[in-house]
């Protein structure tokens, strides 16, 4: 009995003739690669038999009504393990692609797009729920024409898993267009006229953002009017079996040409502030000289209209020399001058020059 139970476990391990079940998600019986049931253990829901859809449990009306279930059997309700069959590898569990996707936006790294990582890999098993980032680069914002990187995240809930794996054979091509369907909502939000780099910043990343609403959206029916194509589109919820339950900012970041742009503008920058800088200075010195050359002009002025205002005689030839020196030894001083000591003690050479008649008179 013990060896039966221990080759038991390891053939369901192996998903061979039996399998093990992890709540929350789907695994899929296939016989000759025709799908035959859907394996489900989902909290509050169960998978429609007849619709292939999980739906949400509720209470029977009465005892006669019969919900279009799966039955469990002895094996799983006792030990979880569910029997597939003995005719293995004819009827086995179904292998099918899914998108192994990683957020690593908690680690230093600059560039955002460096930190989600995407891996394509074989499972047999599908999750109910879960949550999947979408990267977004190069969005240019209306106004400015700046370029950002985001990531958003989906939080997904897949309601149709026949659909996903059988329609689309796997969770790739799904996730695909519905990451497609995200930029184009997202392009939108960014191609509003006001928008530009500032306004992004502060805009509101939360669940019940803007963009939140835009992409929850998706979800329903909307009919295309362009003229090639008239084909009203389900939305994703109809179309793909998936719904999105909600949607919100992870991260976003100026994209890294528009860093590198961002960093060009600033030295530009710095160097027209260093350039107005030199230019401020050189007009400073200009004015300074100049004010110093008027300075000095005031001061010539004062000193000839008070030597013709003390009503001595001083030749062209002294006056040039009294200018002169006071040039040199810039000794300027507007009205005040020496020009008193020039006139009262000969200063430099100066000896006023008095009429011969005017003394004849004074005598």
């Amino acid at each position: 009995m013990v060896s039966l139970l221990v080759l038991l476990y390891r053939v369901a391990r192996e998903d061979m003739h039996a399998t093990f079940l992890e709540s929350g998600g789907f695994k899929f019986v296939v016989k000759g690669g025709t799908l035959e049931k859907i394996l489900d253990d989902v909290k509050g829901f169960y998978i429609d038999t007849e619709t292939l859809e999980l739906k949400p449990e509720a209470p029977r009306v009465s005892d006669e009504e019969k919900i279009p279930r799966r039955k469990r059997g002895l094996l799983e309700r006792s030990m979880g393990i569910l029997w597939v069959s003995w005719l293995w590898p004819i009827k086995r569990i179904h292998k099918f692609r899914v998108v192994a996707d990683r957020a690593k936006t908690g680690e230093n790294d600059l560039i955002l797009r460096r930190q989600i990582s995407f891996e394509v890999r074989e499972e047999t098993y599908l999750r109910a729920r879960f949550v999947h980032p979408v990267l977004i680069t190069d969005v240019e914002l209306a106004k400015d024409k700046w370029k950002v990187d985001m990531v958003l995240k989906l939080d997904l809930s897949i309601f149709k898993p026949a659909t996903v794996v059988f329609g689309y054979k796997g969770t790739v091509a799904v996730m695909e267009q519905i990451d497609a369907a995200v930029r184009a909502a997202t392009i939108d939000f960014c191609n509003e006229e006001d928008m530009d780099y500032a306004k992004f910043l502060s805009e509101d990343k939360g669940a019940n953002s803007k963009l939140a609403r835009m992409i929850l959206d998706l979800n329903k029916p909307k009919a295309d009017t362009s003229p090639e194509n008239n084909i009203a589109f389900k939305g994703v919820k109809d179309h793909f079996g998936v719904e999105i339950r909600a949607a919100w900012f992870e991260a976003a970041d100026l994209s890294p040409e528009q860093h590198e742009l961002d960093e060009a503008a600033k030295a530009v920058d710095k160097e027209t502030l260093l350039a107005n800088a030199k230019e401020q200075i050189a007009r400073g010195e200009k004015a300074m000289a100049q004010a110093l050359l008027e300075g000095r002009a005031e001061g010539l002025s004062a000193i000839v209209k008070k030597l013709k205002e003390s009503g001595v005689n001083i030749s062209d030839e002294q006056l040039v020399r009294i200018i002169f020196e006071e040039v040199r030894t810039g000794n300027l001083a507007g009205i005040n001058s020496k020009l008193t000591t020039y006139v009262e003690s000969g200063g430099y050479g100066v000896v006023p020059t008095i009429d011969i008649n005017q003394k004849e008179e004074n005598r």
